[in-house]
């Protein structure tokens, strides 16, 4: 009798598994590059949101969301959405600065939001819709019930941040209240449509929830390369350690937050004022 053949069985990793290992390795290397103080920062910045995570968790059923419909010409719908991830991220690489004194009549108008929502918003919209594609089918609907202490523990999170911000000079009220009236439209509904409604609602259409949410946070790290290359002065490893242990990581939270609860309205607010506010 002929002995069967023993098969080899290869190990596996979760998605959330390999990001954590992704962190941790560039951590490791952020302190390796001498940027103790920015690993130690972004941390403590994890942190906060495996907090709000934990909360968010226990607030919620945890039954899975209900699976987004795949619809017509699926690769054309990707298309679509990495065009506007391409040509936004490129935009933003070149003319992102925080010296709107330095942009020109197109810096300006990127400087408000206006490009990023006409294309993120607008533009992705309206051809999803012509591909017959329904707004929950892009995360455009009410949150859970029971989603409203969710809602009040994330915005009291990123207000609590930018009112300690304001009692300690770091930013002026006025300014406060003018970034996050202009992220309103610049980065939180805007960012929050395009990786945590459309991105992952069509991620989610082909492969599981765990993958899927992993993708699209490793996506909107690497379209804020031109923010990280800024900050590290053009040092390829460390902008990517900063593309991981920063947007990633923002981006893993929101888009875990947005499965939970079923709406990006929670994580658009949050980014909002979020991104007014010294957390990062």
């Amino acid at each position: 009798m002929q002995a069967a053949k023993a098969t080899r069985s290869f190990p596996t990793i979760s998605p959330f598994r390999l990001f954590v290992g992704l962190y941790v390795a560039a951590f490791a290397l952020l302190v390796q590059q001498g940027h103790e103080s920015e690993a130690l920062r972004t941390f403590r910045y994890s942190l906060m949101f495996l907090a709000l995570a934990f909360v968010t968790n226990k607030l919620t059923t945890g039954e899975s969301a209900e699976r987004p419909r795949l619809g017509n010409l699926p690769w054309i719908q990707f298309a679509l959405i990495g065009a506007a991830i391409f040509f936004t991220g490129l935009v933003s690489s070149h003319l992102g600065s925080e010296d709107d004194t330095h942009f020109d009549a197109i810096g300006s108008i990127y400087s408000v939001g206006c490009w990023q929502y006409f294309v993120e918003v607008c533009a992705v919209f309206v051809g999803l819709r012509l591909l017959g594609l329904a707004r929950t089918d892009l995360g455009l609907r009410k949150w859970i019930r029971g989603g409203t202490w969710i809602a009040a523990i994330w915005i009291a999170t990123a207000i609590g941040f930018l009112t300690s911000d304001m009692l300690f000079g770091v930013i002026a009220p006025l300014e406060a209240l003018r970034q996050v009236l202009l992220n309103v439209f610049r980065n939180g509904f805007s960012e929050e449509f395009l990786f945590r409604g459309v991105l992952l609602s069509r991620l989610r259409a082909v492969v599981n929830d765990d993958w899927a949410l992993f993708t699209q946070a490793i996506l909107f790290g690497v379209w804020h390369y031109g923010a990280d290359v800024r900050a590290s002065e053009g040092n390829a490893l460390v902008t990517a350690c900063f593309m991981i242990t920063v947007q990633a990581v923002f981006g893993y939270a929101l888009g875990y937050l947005a499965l939970r609860t079923r709406s990006i309205a929670i994580g658009a607010a949050f980014h909002a004022i979020a991104d007014a506010t010294d957390i990062i």
